[in-house]
């Protein structure tokens, strides 16, 4: 039945998630790269607002079980991000050297 999926009704969710763009580039990478991987994986509609501002907007769309795959992927980069910024080597935020704990 068109409409339906295994688990029911075939729904769309949009869920939007308010940024820093420091962090939008950390989703983003060179060319959109990362951002395409995460919706070839995933299956979800990822969109970035355009702009400069310090703020950005990313829109998940896709259903249920895909935006929370698409979400800890994103995750994921985020927190991969943050531990290459902190993991001993010199830090690209404030150029100070940083040790592990």
């Amino acid at each position: 039945m068109e409409g339906m999926t295994e688990d029911g009704l075939n729904v769309t969710f949009t869920t939007q998630l308010l940024m820093h763009g420091k962090q939008v580039s950390s989703i983003i990478r060179k060319k959109g790269e990362s951002v395409k991987k995460t919706c070839g994986e995933s299956g979800a509609h990822i969109n970035i607002s355009e702009g400069n501002c310090a703020e950005r907007i990313t829109t998940l769309a896709a259903h249920t079980n895909v935006i929370f795959k698409a979400f800890a992927m994103i995750i994921d980069k985020l927190e991969e991000d943050i531990n290459f910024r902190f993991c001993g080597l010199r830090c690209h935020c404030c150029n100070y050297s940083i040790l592990p704990l």
